[in-house]
């Protein structure tokens, strides 16, 4: 589950051509587990960031709107291999600029985020009752998109994104990810109260192919718990296919295709200031290889990933 939250506050009842926005959602997260598998050496990963958003739209002019936003992050991590790590927290900051500009019926529009940084205490063995720590940061992220509303007398809304991730800048991930290109287009026609949607995103695979190690700060990781410790080298040649083989289980983002549909409805329950949106999607399934070994694919590790999500949100309106 993801919850998000959000109130905004127009001030323009007061002369002040901005609003003011709060909200709460969880922004990034990623789950693997082999724990079951003896071959995996135990592992597993969980991570997940909570965000609390603070917000200020202002209308420049009457085409141009500026939006600022920052980001409190709370994130939790379990990453190791053979119970060699527990989960533990951090704390985050980030920052988001953004402006759109309507031409006539079409609007455009771009936005930077900056990188966010966690720094996990003791969050994984290296050696017998030595733990350490480790800096993890979320990229930066830079996109543009382009909206038009000219057809069908303004019923149908055509969208499109890029946006741009900029791994190869952010400690840790730069170790196992490349910079990564992401495309959507959506649609949207209105009749009457109602909204239908539909979309399609395309994502490259950001897996960095020649990753040799160090994954961070970390040259080594304790596979064999805290008792008995097995530690495995991520750097030279006996580091490769280590670190090749957590990029393929615990690291896994490999899906490329996605697509989307969903609706929502105005005046819900007859009530006119409350709207219902809802969606379902799907990630659709990739399979690759890692390393270099006697796989089909010519790998060591293989890994084959596909998910799919539905969600529903209530908007209530008052004037």
């Amino acid at each position: 589950p993801v919850p998000e939250t959000a109130v905004t506050q127009d001030l323009s009842g007061l002369d002040v051509p901005a609003t003011l926005g709060l909200g709460i959602t969880a922004t990034s997260g990623i789950g693997t587990n082999f724990r079951q598998a003896p071959e995996s050496l135990g592992a597993g990963a969980e991570f997940i960031i909570f965000g609390v958003n603070l917000g200020a739209g202002f209308e420049v002019t009457d085409h141009l709107n500026l939006g600022i936003s920052t980001t409190i992050s709370f994130a939790q991590m379990d990453l190791g291999l053979a119970s060699t790590s527990a989960e533990t927290h951090a704390l985050g900051l980030r920052g988001t600029l953004g402006l759109t500009y309507d031409v006539g019926a079409t609007t455009l529009g771009a936005f930077y985020q900056s990188k966010q940084k966690h720094e996990y205490d003791s969050l994984i063995s290296v050696d017998q009752n030595v733990f350490t720590n480790l800096s993890i940061e979320q990229p930066a992220n830079f996109g543009f998109g382009i909206a038009n509303s000219s057809l069908m007398g303004g019923d149908l809304l055509l969208m499109a994104d890029y946006m741009f991730k900029q791994w190869s800048e952010a400690e840790f991930w730069q170790d196992v990810y490349e910079d990564q290109n992401v495309f959507s287009l959506g649609a949207q026609l209105t009749s009457g109260n109602w909204d239908w949607r539909v979309g399609y995103g395309y994502a490259d695979d950001p897996t960095k192919d020649d990753a040799t190690g160090p994954l961070g700060t970390l040259t080594e990781v304790n596979a064999g718990g805290i008792g008995a410790p097995i530690l495995l080298p991520l750097t030279g040649a006996g580091g490769t296919p280590i670190v090749q083989y957590l990029q393929g289980t615990e690291t896994e983002v490999i899906y490329k295709h996605r697509v989307t549909a969903g609706f929502g409805y105005n005046n819900f329950l007859g009530v006119p200031f409350l709207t219902l949106d809802t969606h379902i999607g799907m990630q659709m399934e990739e399979k690759r290889d890692y390393g270099i070994g006697s796989l089909p694919g010519g790998g060591h590790t293989s890994a084959e990933v596909s998910s799919w999500h539905t969600g529903f949100g209530l908007t209530w309106k008052f004037m």
